[in-house]
């Protein structure tokens, strides 16, 4: 068998690439990143560090200490984000020979060599994996064959010693649009020339939800018009993360196959949404609002299918319940009322004692309350950063979104989507600022300290044109998009990659001509909206609402005998809840719709 090895980048064009092997029905070809490649070559026990590795080795690193410059802020919370983003910043570049002599560089190198040494055995950084598998390189004929670097739009300057090494062991040919930055490359190069795309409109419109808006309507309309199938469909930004929550919540609404190449929030998932309960009340103490979110929220688990289900019957809704000894009398006070008599109390109280202990008690009560997905969810928001910022490791953390690339929809960052061209795309955010995107500096080591060294994050605005390029280049078609306004309500300048001259205004409220969910038809056809019983009633409700002066078929429309009505009246009652009930009957709407 021979064996032939693919080099692509980013998890679109990996998935993508080994789809299309397994319906050719490739025997011998290799799908692989270059990091796995460099792994490859390094043995068979070598992996990349991954973030999950690099997380813990950092901490290690900095509580440490002996630093002579970062010393004072090295325990803060967000510092192990801040180290882990500078050390791929760092990585990415060709290690040089010398670095200028100054504290805060002197304080990243020694931290840089303690995260490398924490490591676990076998789980490698991107230079020392180029060191590794350089040392084994005379294995590259029977572990990799010949190898085609496959649509990379650019390989960062720690893997090009390894690429130009592996030209003179096995063929390497590189195989890409006319963009890619390739100069460097002294092997086989295949360029693709770029067809003659052709624009189809550049919409300028309100906000970016508006943007989302219009975006699944050119979807469905290219879906229900049989021009493309969902796998030949592409939406892009430079930096996805300002319309990652309307396409989330507008998608679903849809019905539409979009899967998200960079992952969706985990706070966006039952499990995520879970794990952000627990610390809510660790962080800010108990109460009755909080404990009942916590367990309805929670997943199956030993200490949710322990606790009956009728265990807050009898528990007055007024009562704040701030402590376990609170919670202990009111659930002794309403143990009668309960099926199982002290069932409740002895599976509750434990758990009220460790959360009780506050955020110091963390990892216990995680592993106490969480379950598998929940539970790794909440491992990696602990290796992120401290305890007491939890909150923001949990909002930081994305999940995959369960979906395949290869029959649905694609939403992503722009250097995904380079790297596994699509016939129809739809470039969105193309305000100044957003793409190409401002060359920032790295925080913990700024560009005035490095001296004559250039770190790749100062070369975004350069890489966004290319990957714009790119795109464009490799596509039948294309639309693009601005927000006239941010979400904040900024006005917004147009892009130097914006079509002025072919410029469209949509307005907010303009009739779609292809509605993207039913809503949006409704929205789009008043008449068939009018004849819809659901809006009919709630434009009825509606009205009632504001006629304060007569009675409507809306007032009082609750059953008779509501247990909860019933249970409400047969509280003691006040001189000024009495005068509530009489004179507001409407005083007691909360308690039916609180669940």
């Amino acid at each position: 068998m021979r064996i032939h090895t693919e080099v692509v980048d980013g998890p679109l064009a990996l998935r993508m690439r080994r789809l299309n092997a397994a319906r050719e029905r490739a025997i011998g070809r290799q799908i692989l990143t270059l990091p796995l490649l460099a792994a490859r070559l390094a043995g068979g026990f070598i992996a990349p560090a991954t973030q999950e590795n690099l997380y813990p080795a950092i901490r290690q690193a900095l509580e440490a200490g002996g630093y002579e410059d970062i010393d004072k802020v090295c325990q803060l919370p967000g510092m192990p984000v801040a180290v882990l983003f500078a050390l791929r910043d760092w990585w990415d570049m060709e290690l040089p020979a010398s670095v200028p002599e100054n504290a805060r560089l002197r304080d990243f190198m020694l931290l840089e060599r303690r995260v490398r040494g924490a490591l676990p055995p076998g789980m490698l950084s991107p230079p020392d994996l180029v060191k590794t598998a350089l040392e084994r390189l005379h294995f590259a004929p029977k572990l990799v064959g010949a190898v085609t670097v496959q649509d990379v739009p650019d390989i960062k300057a720690v893997w090009r010693p390894l690429i130009q090494a592996l030209c003179d062991v096995v063929p390497v040919r590189w195989t890409g649009s006319q963009h890619s930055r390739c100069a460097w490359f002294t092997g086989e190069i295949e360029t693709r020339s770029s067809g003659a795309a052709s624009l189809l409109s550049a919409d300028l419109c309100a906000d970016p939800r508006s943007e989302v808006r219009e975006a699944l309507r050119w979807v469905r309309a290219l879906v229900t018009g049989g021009k493309a199938s969902p796998d030949e469909i592409a939406i892009s930004a430079a930096s996805p993360a300002a319309w990652d929550d309307a396409f989330l919540v507008l998608s679903r609404e849809a019905g539409l196959p979009v899967h998200f190449t960079h992952g969706i929030p985990a706070l966006a998932t039952r499990e995520g949404q879970a794990c952000a309960a627990v610390p809510d009340i660790l962080l800010r103490g108990l109460s009755q609002e909080r404990v009942r979110f916590l367990f309805a929220s929670l997943p199956r688990s030993p200490a949710k299918e322990s606790l009956p289900g009728d265990w807050a019957k009898g528990l007055r809704r007024s009562a704040s319940l701030t402590s376990p000894g609170l919670w202990r009398h009111a659930l002794e006070q309403a143990r009668g009322e309960r099926a199982n008599g002290d069932l409740a109390e002895r599976a509750l109280l434990p758990v009220l004692d460790d959360l009780a202990r506050g955020i110091a008690a963390a990892d216990v009560v995680g592993r106490r309350l969480l379950k598998g997905p929940a539970l790794t969810l909440w491992g990696d928001a602990l290796r992120m950063a401290p305890p007491q910022a939890i909150e923001l490791s949990l909002q930081a953390l994305r999940v995959a979104d369960g979906r395949e690339p290869g029959n649905a929809i694609v939403w992503g960052p722009a250097r995904h989507l380079a790297a596994a061209p699509r016939a129809h795309v739809r470039l969105i955010g193309l305000d100044a600022n957003a793409w190409p995107r401002r060359s920032s500096e790295n925080p913990l080591i700024p560009q005035h300290l490095l001296g004559h060294l250039r770190l790749p994050s100062a070369e975004a605005a350069e890489s966004d044109q290319v990957m714009h390029d790119i795109i464009v280049g490799q596509s039948q078609n294309y639309t693009l998009s601005r927000a006239y306004r941010s979400a904040t309500g900024s006005l917004q300048a147009a892009s130097t990659l914006w079509p002025k001259d072919r410029e469209h205004v949509v307005g907010r409220s303009a009739i779609p001509a292809h509605a993207f969910s039913e809503s949006d038809r409704l929205y789009a056809r008043a008449t068939d909206a009018g004849k819809d019983p659901q809006v009919r009633a709630s434009r009825a409700c509606w009205r009632a609402w504001w006629d304060s002066e007569q009675h409507t078929a809306h007032d009082g429309r609750v059953r008779p005998d509501h247990p909860l009505i019933v249970e409400t009246l047969a509280e003691v009652q006040s001189t000024t809840s009495l005068h509530r009930l009489l004179c507001d009957p409407l005083v007691i709407r909360p308690a039916i719709l609180t669940p």
